[in-house]
């Protein structure tokens, strides 16, 4: 979520974005300000792309055949 933030050109939403991913309840008070900007496809979309990095990053790390 932290390079989400990090990743957003609006200074304002990314200043939101940093204080929302502090302390407890970080997560719902992130979707909370990624909606209420309308950047949640944003979110989605660079999630998806961090999960696919990690993915592949372990399978050759652990010479496992991805496709």
């Amino acid at each position: 979520m932290r390079e989400f933030a990090e990743s957003v050109e609006q200074d304002g939403i990314r200043r939101e974005l940093f204080g929302a991913v502090r302390g407890s309840g970080a997560f719902r008070h992130f979707k909370s300000t990624i909606r209420r900007h309308g950047i949640e496809p944003a979110w989605w979309e660079f999630r998806d792309r961090a999960l696919r990095e990690i993915a592949i990053a372990w399978c050759e790390e652990n010479e496992i055949r991805w496709e």
